[in-house]
């Protein structure tokens, strides 16, 4: 499988989603991980191990990880089958033959004897969910035999085998019947044959050891769950660290293999992978694991875990060799548990479905001289900017996207059936490119860049430099010209570089013409725009007051304020916002519009200021937070 050399983008996006999690849902404390076969990838803390005493959550932090427990369990059930001691299609009787358990379905002593630890691994013996001792509604203290032997007061919910039927009660039976052949408690086998093996040092199921370490007490929002010893063992019991749930999930992405040894077989292996008791390829449960279908083109496995106070995920994609484990010692929330380490494996997944078609020998030269402006009308303005050596697509709404390099001018824009192609000249210096999409295909003319050589600036400019009004469905809307590389612009929507036909007729990149008509005038594309005398305080005002805060007066203000920065200074304009939106906050947009447009022109710092005031007024805005973050980022590592 193809390998991702670097994951800081992975983990920056990652960290993002959670941060962003934590403060919208008042997650209490959270610690997550990235695990590939080779090992850990990254892991943190977040908030805390309890509302009261603030103690901080670290990957060191123990975690009751709830039902996540079943799949260990099961793991470690495979190592004995693995070593011939005991096999999935036993009943339990044979290895306990005392149980019993109460069901109206034909005779009791046959439907008894169809219960076999594949059944109860995956979900198939019909056992009810809770015993009448030790469960999750009755915190009454009992020990595990306790527990264990009230399940024989319980009732079949149908038929041995006759439909899946989620429960804690098989893979309790299960470890006890581990222990019991093992001779020793079902913690020490789950010790000896597979927490030492992998080299998991933090578990435990005793909640006095986890408490004498760094421990997150459950919470369901601000009420904090009581701390109590969880009976049921086997199936929702352990208190780990975030690190050696990491290291669990390493020892399955390396199918049953850890410290070279072949602790499961490859068969065994299969098999707990293998929904049960469904047709082959439906999405089900394992042996104590879920197969939710496909991410890309990876299979999908998961468990989870909630109660007590706590919510917990690991999930993996073997394909694609990353795993990952969300622990959250919370229960008021929904996007922690199973939307945010879904988001990690969908990012890891389509960079290394980029990184199957990339080619390998681009030459980064090549890609510097394709960054610049490329326009065509009716069509998107785009800037394409070089970043860590990869080049992005920008729009003027914020948006990008990755161009992932097929050959030296193809390129495929990220997880998208959308090409770009580039026509150059000799020297490798773009004209054009021409954009496949769906059957609207467009070629975009290349506009300007940082490649282009400094113009002169000629004198006659001067005069004509500027803001000026034009009229358009009763809008008073406006457009500028300004030297840029000290060559002439035109902003009309979007920057566009002007070449000088004769001394008063200029034409842009798509042939659009630009007259000079007098000092005060100019025309176009045949719409003629008038110098503006008033000053900027003036227009802003009238506007305000002629349309009383509707959608055209935003336009108007936008349009104005558009083309008033590319004719001063980003501190003049930025002071202009302020005033007018400490008069009227109904005008905030004005910082999201201006910001996203200088966002898409690669001008950072003055995004940031922008985003930055807009959040003053709508801090939950979950797209600005993102490109004020994202911008901070590019800037730190440029």
């Amino acid at each position: 499988m193809t390998q991702i050399e670097d994951f800081s983008e992975i983990i920056w996006e990652f960290n993002w989603q959670i941060e962003q999690t934590m403060n919208k849902e008042d997650i209490c404390g959270l610690a997550a991980a990235l695990v590939n076969r080779g090992g850990i990838i990254w892991a943190k803390g977040y908030g805390f191990t309890d509302r009261t005493n603030k103690e901080n959550v670290t990957p060191e932090t123990l975690f009751s990880i709830q039902s996540m427990t079943k799949t260990f369990t099961a793991t470690a059930f495979l190592i004995l089958n693995s070593k011939g001691i005991i096999d999935l299609d036993d009943p339990i009787r044979r290895h306990y033959p005392g149980f019993t358990v109460n069901t109206k379905f034909g005779d009791p002593g046959e439907e008894i004897e169809k219960i076999t630890f594949r059944r109860m691994l995956s979900h198939w013996a019909s056992f009810t969910h809770e015993a009448p001792i030790g469960n999750n509604y009755d915190n009454t203290p009992c020990s595990f035999r306790e527990h264990i032997e009230s399940i024989s007061n319980t009732w079949l919910r149908s038929p041995v085998g006759s439909e899946y039927t989620y429960s804690n009660l098989g893979f309790d039976l299960t470890g006890f019947v581990m222990g019991k052949i093992a001779d020793m408690t079902y913690e020490k086998v789950m010790r000896k044959e597979l927490f030492d093996k992998i080299g998991i040092t933090t578990a435990t199921f005793d909640i006095n050891e986890a408490l004498e370490q760094s421990f997150a007490k459950g919470h369901y929002g601000q009420l904090k769950t009581p701390t109590v010893q969880i009976p049921i063992l086997p199936s929702g019991a352990l208190y780990i660290s975030v690190l050696d749930v990491a290291k669990f999930v390493q020892f399955h992405l390396n199918k049953g293999k850890a410290k070279g040894e072949q602790l499961i077989t490859d068969q065994l292996f299969e098999e707990m992978y293998r929904p049960q008791f469904v047709p082959e390829g439906e999405i089900g449960y394992g042996l104590g694991l879920y197969y939710e279908g496909k991410i890309e083109n990876g299979k999908w496995f998961h468990h989870g875990g909630g109660g007590y106070g706590y919510l917990t995920m690991m999930t993996w994609l073997p394909e694609y060799n990353i795993g990952v484990v969300i622990l959250t010692n919370d229960m008021n929330h929904q996007t922690g548990q199973s939307a945010l380490p879904k988001q990690a494996l969908e990012l890891v997944a389509k960079e290394k479905e980029k990184e199957k078609i990339r080619a390998k020998d681009i030459d980064l030269e090549n890609l510097k001289k394709l960054q610049g402006t490329y326009f065509t009308e009716r069509r998107p303005f785009q800037n394409i900017v070089l970043r860590n050596d990869k080049l992005f697509t920008h729009s003027m709404d914020g948006g990008f996207h990755e161009l992932v390099p097929l050959n030296k001018t193809e390129f495929q824009r990220e997880n998208e059936e959308i090409k770009y192609i580039f026509e150059c000249d000799d020297n490798g210096f773009p004209e054009a490119f021409y954009c496949e999409r769906d059957g609207l295909n467009y070629r975009a003319k290349y506009n300007d860049g940082s490649n282009d050589e400094v113009g002169k600036i000629n004198k006659i400019w001067e005069k004509y430099l500027g803001v000026y009004q034009y009229q358009a469905y009763g809008l008073d809307l406006y457009y500028s010209l300004f030297l840029k590389n000290n060559r002439l612009n035109l902003l009309f929507g979007n920057e566009l570089k002007l070449a000088e036909h004769t001394e008063n007729r200029y034409f842009t990149v798509d042939g659009e013409e630009l007259e000079f008509i007098s000092e005060n005038q100019v025309n176009y594309r045949n719409i003629p725009g008038k110098r503006i005398k008033k000053s900027p305080e003036e227009i802003i005002t009238k506007a305000i007051e002629n349309n009383e805060k509707e959608a055209a007066t935003k336009a108007e203000i936008l349009s104005f304020i558009n083309a008033f920065y590319h004719c001063n200074s980003f501190e003049e304009t930025k002071k202009l916002i302020d005033k007018i939106c400490s008069q009227d906050d109904s005008f905030i947009e004005t910082y999201e519009k201006l910001g996203k447009r200088l966002f898409g022109m690669n001008r950072l710092e003055q995004a940031i200021d922008l985003f930055t005031s807009y959040l003053h007024y709508n801090a939950e805005d979950k797209e600005i937070n993102y490109l004020l973050a994202k911008a901070e980022q590019w800037l730190t590592k440029k």
